[in-house]
């Protein structure tokens, strides 16, 4: 409660009854604030990554139309899925490096080089699936 002729602003206590400069409670705000940051910064890029690896999995498609079954459309969609879960790898690695190791990677300032290198790795691997699995079929 707040005291007579003070005023929520300059009082240090909270109605919450804990003061509001707690370190513990800066440091779980300050985590809460990275985590929003890194959320999202990978969310707002999951698009350009799904479009990309999107494409080279139609271009292996495209490739191998004559070759194509309608169960390869199924698999596609199955893989686009776990392509998706993959992406989400890097949301984890920063929130380990973030809560468990105390920042001492600081994946947070290397993030866009993660995305870049993720989506690169992502699109060569979908292409060398689809090749190999075409080529062993046909």
């Amino acid at each position: 409660m707040v005291e007579k002729g003070s005023s929520q602003r300059g009082n240090p206590r909270s109605t919450l009854g804990f003061a509001m400069d707690d370190p513990i409670l800066d440091e779980e705000l300050n985590l809460t604030n990275q985590l929003g940051q890194s959320v999202k910064f990978w969310e707002k890029r999951r698009i350009t990554y799904n479009v990309l690896v999107g494409v080279c999995g139609f271009i292996i498609l495209i490739i191998y139309w004559k070759y194509t079954r309608w169960y390869d459309v199924v698999f596609a969609s199955i893989y686009a899925i776990i392509m998706n879960l993959a992406y989400m790898t890097g949301f984890y690695l920063e929130t380990l490096d973030l809560h468990f190791l105390n920042s001492r990677f600081s994946i947070h300032k290397r993030r866009p080089t993660l995305f870049i290198l993720g989506t690169i790795l992502a699109c060569i691997f979908t292409l060398l699936a689809g090749l190999i699995a075409f080529e062993i079929t046909t």
